[in-house]
């Protein structure tokens, strides 16, 4: 949060809440990890929480001000999304690998019966030219064969 200004005085802190609610919902939205003030309202020093000088190191050079007196609020946990993350990988893959070997299984099937129909269908037409030629009489064989 940069600043703010809140036109209403009577009750600020109501505006900060409804404010806070949204800015909350926004982060989430584009995915924001942690959010970082300098606002010391009494309203938001509840909300965030004072830097530890770790934190403060991590920051870029346009940040680390030692001067400053940063606040913080991490909206998700790090760690936790990234075991989430790896856990959800290995279920993935353990699903994909199953998937994958139950389609090998059904394309072995698929071609043993392409295999099997392609030998009957093949006996059957050798079977019918065999039948063909000897039910045939000789002189038209001699015919057909240009004798």
């Amino acid at each position: 949060l940069h600043s703010e200004t809140i036109a209403v005085v009577d009750e600020p802190d109501k505006v900060r809440q409804v404010l806070w609610l949204r800015l909350k919902i926004v982060a989430r939205n584009l995915g924001a990890a942690k959010l970082w003030t300098l606002e010391d309202a009494p309203f938001w020093s509840t909300v965030f929480q004072q830097a530890n000088s770790d934190e403060i190191a991590a920051l870029t050079a346009a940040f680390q001000d030692p001067e400053a007196s940063w606040w913080t609020y991490e909206i998700t946990d790090i760690a936790k999304v990234q075991r989430l993350a790896t856990e959800q990988l290995a279920i993935w893959s353990a699903v994909n690998a199953s998937e994958n070997q139950d389609l090998q299984e059904t394309v072995a099937r698929v071609r043993t019966f392409a295999v099997v129909v392609l030998i009957l269908f093949g006996t059957v037409v050798l079977s019918l030219v065999v039948y063909a030629v000897v039910r045939t009489p000789s002189s038209v064989l001699q015919r057909l064969l240009g004798r």
